[in-house]
């Protein structure tokens, strides 16, 4: 732009008074007509020039709409994030409450139990910490051990065990301790408690 004004000027001064600006050519051509043509070819290619280096709408339409779909891209994306983190945080949240109230249950069972009830629970944790029982089988220890058999039944209800699990545990102590039939381990695992039924769950799960 600023070569265009310079230009113009130029034009302007060359047409008022050509031989100040023409001075480094010959005499004769110092003219108003000399002028124009120097200085209007001058401004011809600068045009020309302009026009080539010029970017063309549709480019800067294009860089436009191309930085719109970035922003719009980064819009949608901030709004993806900012939705899983909501998620994310619910569910941190949710848990937590899970905690808390599975907590509070606890307590509240543990202040309704007598003290006997919780010492037999601890108990019954311990020997199935301890080794494989049914729950016939641990009641019975627990019996052994002193306890009521009122307090003794009510433990083993309230601990949460998988008691196909145990049976597992058992079939694969004996088996670690002697060898056994598939009729024989059935018949040890009822007679320690557990039910025909997964007696031969069990068998068939070691393999037997």
């Amino acid at each position: 732009m600023a070569n265009l004004i310079l230009q113009l000027a130029a034009l302007i001064v060359g047409l008022i008074r050509p031989k100040i600006l023409l001075r480094w050519m010959p005499e004769y051509k110092r003219s108003r007509k000399f002028a124009a043509l120097y200085f209007g070819l001058a401004l011809v290619a600068f045009f020309i020039l302009f026009g080539v280096t010029a970017p063309p709408e549709s480019d800067v339409a294009g860089t436009s709409e191309q930085d719109e779909k970035s922003k719009q891209e980064d819009t949608a994306q901030q709004a993806v994030k900012k939705q899983e983190e909501k998620a994310r945080a619910e569910a941190e949240k949710k848990a937590q409450e899970e905690i808390a109230r599975a907590e509070a249950e606890k307590k509240a069972k543990e202040s309704l139990e007598t003290p006997s009830q919780q010492q037999a629970v601890k108990m019954a944790l311990n020997y199935i910490d301890y080794t494989a029982f049914s729950p016939s089988g641990l009641i019975d220890q627990l019996v052994f051990e002193g306890f009521e058999q009122a307090d003794a039944t009510y433990a083993v209800k309230v601990i949460r065990i998988d008691w196909q699990e145990q049976a597992v545990l058992m079939a694969q102590n004996y088996l670690d301790y002697t060898a056994f039939s598939r009729s024989g381990l059935i018949e040890q695992l009822v007679f320690e408690g557990f039910s025909n039924d997964v007696a031969t769950y069990v068998v068939n799960q070691v393999g037997l």
